[in-house]
């Protein structure tokens, strides 16, 4: 018989001959390492439990989708053309494998809402007393999607997420939720001018420092650094983000007397309450939401700490009392304000 291409057992709905007469809750590892020509496998959300079998003898594998399952152990091997891994919502333990650098076709990586902590891998090796950090390799292949979130990884962002490998063309979606990340936000002066950069979010994590100017690219569409540590003023973009739809900056230590205009009227959604930004708000921002309420069809979200003697907002969809004065000497209202 010969052996299918493709293989969806998505939701137990079986469509491979060769596999359908199982009562499949674990992964057959023995018939999944003698398929030759298998290119595709995806059983998502299929209540599978167990381990995950290697798969780098099923050297035609391009795209494996397991995610949504009960699925144990430790992230397996894989055929060095992978393009597509998909492992997220899982139960999966232990580090990102040492050989994560040899996958150079890698397009898609989701590992997010599992226990890993992760280590550095081997050809990084000088790092090794920092455990469970996302290492500098993975930031550097050409990976499309990049979706860490939901970990227990620890340390600091590489550098690398603030740029692409020489000659890459990747439009890269990074999320780092919900970690433990500490230490600043990289550099992204690489996207500044380029289309490449769709969405960073790196939001409830315990990241300092202040918002770098150069991650308000004109191409981006995402960008949420909430529920951080993050200081300064938020900056003001070099030019029109005529992309973003949802900047999201509440939760953090921000200080300032003005929130600046960053996006045109695709914006969405965009929070910076609970912070200590006292002033105004940019008026443009309310004559964009105005402007755009009825061709987005969508309800708009602008949230800032607009009761009396913090911000001016005539726009704000909701006003939040902002932090408490005495935790910033740099804000001085005559007396606390109260809720309405």
């Amino acid at each position: 018989m010969k052996e299918p291409q493709i293989q969806d057992i998505t939701n137990n709905a079986f469509m491979a001959p060769n596999l359908n007469t199982y009562n499949i809750s674990t992964l057959p590892a023995d018939e999944l390492q003698s398929f030759k020509i298998l290119e595709e496998l995806a059983l998502a959300n299929a209540n599978l439990i167990g381990t995950i079998p290697d798969f780098d003898q099923v050297t035609s594998l391009k795209s494996l989708s397991l995610w949504g399952n009960s699925l144990e152990g430790t992230i397996p091997a894989f055929p060095a053309d992978i393009q597509i891994i998909r492992l997220n919502a899982n139960k999966l333990v232990g580090n990102i494998p040492d050989g994560l650098g040899q996958y150079r076709k890698l397009m898609e990586l989701e590992l997010g809402n599992n226990p890993l902590g992760g280590v550095i891998p081997s050809s990084i090796a000088e790092l090794s007393a920092l455990n469970r950090t996302i290492s500098e390799t993975l930031a550097q292949l050409p990976i499309e999607i990049i979706f860490l979130e939901g970990n227990n990884f620890v340390g600091t962002i590489p550098s690398g997420f603030g740029q692409l490998p020489n000659g890459s063309e990747v439009r890269r979606w990074i999320n780092l939720d919900n970690n433990a990340l500490q230490g600043t936000l990289p550099d992204f002066s690489y996207f500044m001018h380029t289309p490449n950069l769709r969405m960073f979010s790196a939001a409830n994590n315990t990241l300092t420092g202040v918002i770098p100017p150069s991650i308000l690219s004109r191409y981006v569409w995402y960008i949420h650094l909430n529920n951080n540590r993050l200081t300064g003023s938020i900056p003001e973009s070099s030019g029109p983000m005529i992309e973003l739809e949802e900047l999201w900056l509440h939760d953090n230590s921000l200080t300032g007397n003005f929130i600046p205009q960053n996006g045109g009227y695709l914006v969405r959604n965009q929070t910076y309450h609970d912070n200590y930004i006292h002033g105004e708000v940019d008026p443009r921002i309310c004559e964009s939401m105005r402007s755009s309420a009825w061709s987005l069809r969508t309800p708009l979200t602008l949230t800032a700490d607009c009761l009396p003697s913090f911000l001016e907002c005539s726009c704000c969809t909701k006003c939040y009392e902002g932090k408490r004065v005495t935790m910033s000497p740099s804000i001085v209202p005559s007396s606390r304000p109260t809720s309405i």
